[in-house]
């Protein structure tokens, strides 16, 4: 099968900044061994129109544009393109509450680009590989690729593993928890109790109850977990790091 292309644009009205971004993000992903596209905007009225009938995993979006600002442009992401995921480009140091409306996955400071590209650029092809990465499971004696973003959580029973799918569907598989935790207790999927991980991207909330002592976490379509105290600080911190 062949590997799937990361398309990716930069919007600045600046075209002089618009260029400098571009070659900056170019030099970087010609390390990274994936296939990219990289498209470049100087107009928000004309990435506005591409939004319309082209997809972007990542958009690099000036936050001071006219007449679409780069929060407007968010807004509209938010609603209508779940799955772009937005970079906010912007002149000022200090980073405004509204911003994080937007969920972005990192900010970069104009003054301070080469150095913000430089710290974010792993971070954000971290996020971003998710929708990339696939599990093999055997169903029927026949093995299948299925998106490790749509596996909400996996069970474990003895020798017996549950994959329960966003889509509500559950395949099953003769592996042991240890072979799952080996093929996946890593990016998105976390250890929570003896025999569940959980898709961090599914996770809509986490308590934590001191009186009581318990622990526990609400996944996206209503099932609620216990959370083991020895994983409750690693399910957290997976829980913030993919909260967007």
């Amino acid at each position: 099968m062949d590997e799937q292309i990361i398309n990716i644009a930069i919007c600045d009205d600046e075209e002089n900044m618009a260029n400098l971004i571009f070659q900056k993000i170019n030099s970087i992903i010609k390390n990274i061994n994936k296939p990219i596209k990289l498209d470049k905007f100087t107009s928000s009225i004309n990435l506005m129109k591409s939004l319309k009938k082209d997809f972007y995993d990542l958009i690099f979006l000036d936050i001071e544009m006219k007449p679409h600002s780069g929060i407007d442009i968010a807004k509209y992401i938010n609603n209508n393109l779940k799955s772009t995921k937005i970079v906010f480009v912007t002149n000022h140091n200090e980073i405004s509450h509204a911003m994080y409306r937007y969920s972005p996955i990192a900010f970069i400071r104009k003054n301070h680009l080469d150095e913000d590209l430089e710290e974010n650029m792993d971070i954000i092809f971290g996020k971003l590989k998710i929708f990339y990465e696939y599990y093999t499971v055997i169903e029927n004696k026949i093995p299948k690729r299925i998106q490790i973003l749509d596996i909400c959580y996996i069970k474990s029973s003895g020798n017996d593993i549950e994959i329960h799918m966003k889509n509500k569907t559950v395949i099953n598989q003769r592996k042991t928890f240890k072979t799952i935790l080996a093929e996946l207790n890593n990016g998105v999927m976390v250890q929570i109790n003896k025999g569940i991980l959980i898709n961090a991207t599914h996770i809509h909330k986490m308590n934590e109850d001191n009186k009581l002592g318990m622990n526990n976490l609400f996944l996206k379509n209503g099932e609620e977990f216990y959370i083991n105290k020895n994983y409750y600080n690693d399910v957290k911190k997976k829980f913030f790091e993919y909260d967007n």
